[in-house]
């Protein structure tokens, strides 16, 4: 719910916004100034590939076929 507090800060203040939604106004700092993890990183990247292979397949590619193509480039990388 913090997260969503930053599409409406310009309008509202931050103070309102986080008793709207019933959260502490620690929570929406915490938040704001997190830093991504490294898994955050790696997640973003392989949805990136996963969408990329998808597209060039014109969304053809299901699980099963995702996850065989996937396997052989790790395997040929």
């Amino acid at each position: 719910m913090a997260r969503y507090t930053n599409e409406f800060r310009e309008k509202h203040k931050v103070a309102l916004l986080c008793k709207v939604l019933g959260i502490p106004r620690s929570t929406y700092y915490f938040f704001r100034y997190e830093k991504p993890c490294k898994w955050d990183i790696e997640r973003e990247i392989l949805k990136q590939k996963i969408q990329s292979i998808y597209d060039d397949s014109n969304g053809v590619y299901g699980a099963l076929k995702f996850t065989k193509y996937y396997l052989r480039i790790l395997i040929l990388a």
